[in-house]
């Protein structure tokens, strides 16, 4: 699945700034407002890349997590 339609499917915002697209870190930040953004989405490798935290996440990772809120 591509990533822009995972986060879609699981209601996390991200949008384009440029040629790049950006959200919040759906781990590390839960309110998911696009007020300050800290993650760049890769369309390339379908993963977003985290800055606050220097990590890469997959759609698995960030299902987990998702999951792991919903509970």
């Amino acid at each position: 699945m591509k990533i822009l339609s995972f986060l879609e499917k699981n209601r996390i915002q991200f949008k384009r700034i440029g040629q790049n697209y950006v959200c919040r870190c759906p781990i590390c930040k839960g309110d998911n407002q696009l007020h300050r953004c800290n993650a760049q989405i890769n369309l390339n490798f379908n993963n977003i890349y985290c800055y606050s935290e220097g990590k890469v996440y997959f759609a698995s990772d960030i299902q987990s997590a998702v999951r792991g809120k919903a509970l």
